[in-house]
């Protein structure tokens, strides 16, 4: 808890990183108690920040936020306006070279904190744009005539097969394929028409 503003303070519910509000049910119920003990002293007092912080801020969008100490160093201050913009928000494009910048963190402040979901997040966008970077150059060469898949499959793929087998290999996580037949066939099933199986649909549920 570092003060009654959105955006302050961290709560590890799974709410809060996915509500976009910067706050939570855990985070408000905390300062309801802080205002009915400490009031005068939650309207008088700020919350004093005496070292560097990297923390991630789940708003529309999951961005990488420094919070500097009251009096940043000299050495804080050019990291902060090479690194970051205005707002404090780690710029995009400086995500490459997150680790370069973790070193230069530590020798401005060897006080400062990272948290560890800062690290995750980091990790999985870089992994993504490698990933989709692959992605291009791979389908460079299908559009060239050439097999990304040679020397990998025993079976040769149709050109759309082998933009889908890209498509999943390349950006991570679980992706579900389909193409236009295999919709004919989920609608089929749907109505209860599915010919050549012992698949049947009875009130609303499917047996078989």
């Amino acid at each position: 808890m570092r003060g009654p503003g959105l955006f302050e303070n961290f709560c590890s519910c799974p709410d809060f990183a996915v509500n976009t509000l910067g706050t939570c049910k855990h985070i408000e119920g905390m300062l309801l108690r802080l205002r009915q003990r400490h009031r005068k002293a939650m309207e008088t007092a700020a919350y004093k920040r005496t070292r560097a912080s990297l923390s991630l801020q789940y708003a529309d969008s999951i961005e990488v936020r420094l919070r500097l100490p009251v009096s940043p160093s000299p050495a804080l201050q050019a990291l902060a306006a090479d690194q970051f913009d205005t707002a404090g928000l780690l710029r995009r494009d400086r995500y490459g070279q997150f680790s370069g910048l973790l070193e230069a963190l530590r020798a401005a402040d060897d006080q400062s904190v990272v948290y560890s979901d800062v690290l995750e997040y980091i990790d999985q966008e870089n992994e993504l744009s490698e990933g989709l970077e692959l992605e291009r150059s791979l389908l460079a060469k299908l559009r060239r005539g050439q097999d990304p898949a040679s020397g990998v499959l025993k079976t040769k793929l149709l050109p759309y097969q082998t933009r889908g087998a890209l498509f999943a290999a390349c950006r991570g996580g679980r992706r579900y394929i389909q193409d236009s037949r295999c919709q004919a066939r989920r609608a089929n099933l749907r109505r209860g028409r599915w010919r050549g199986s012992r698949w049947i649909r009875w009130r609303g549920s499917f047996f078989e």
